[in-house]
């Protein structure tokens, strides 16, 4: 289903129980769905729900996101804007977003470059942050790695740290 954007960022909602979600940002201002019903909220916002299957999502860059799953795959394809994803396990990949918050029971966590705040909370499983501003990380048990950011705070219960800052 495509959904004609509205003149201001556009904002979408999430929400999935279990499956792979991908959503891909590219040019145009459209909101396209596959695997999944829509709705356009009064706000002037996308709701896209799913109960289990593979979803996939591509709209305008800079796009804001709210993602929640039980389980699965999450994948951010592209150039976001302010992103919340919360998954109660699976792994989730992001290439490039402006602000993240992201919570995660159990599983892997993947980020490219988050050019803002990047809050992350993993119970147990790998974090792995490539480029980002200002973090605050949280793991309970497994490795945390972040290899340039500008600064924050990293923290864990059990596992290795590896931190390096950005210049």
């Amino acid at each position: 289903m495509e959904v004609p954007a509205s003149p201001a960022q556009t904002r979408l909602t999430i929400a999935a129980r279990s499956g792979s979600i991908v959503v891909r940002s590219g040019p145009g201002t459209d909101v396209e769905v596959q695997g999944a019903k829509v709705h356009l909220e009064p706000d002037g916002s996308t709701l896209i729900e799913s109960r289990s299957g593979n979803v996939e999502v591509t709209c305008p860059i800079g796009s804001a996101v709210i993602l929640g799953t039980s389980s699965g795959r999450v994948t951010l394809e592209g150039s976001l804007g302010d992103v919340r994803i919360t998954s109660s396990s699976g792994s989730v990949r992001v290439e490039e977003v402006r602000s993240l918050d992201l919570r995660l029971r159990s599983g892997s966590v993947e980020v490219e470059s988050c050019l803002g705040d990047c809050h992350v909370v993993a119970v147990s499983g790998r974090i792995d942050i490539g480029r980002a501003g200002r973090v605050d990380i949280t793991g309970v048990s497994g490795m945390i790695e972040a290899r340039a950011v500008a600064g924050g705070r990293v923290r864990t219960t059990s596992g290795r740290i590896s931190v390096g800052l950005s210049v």
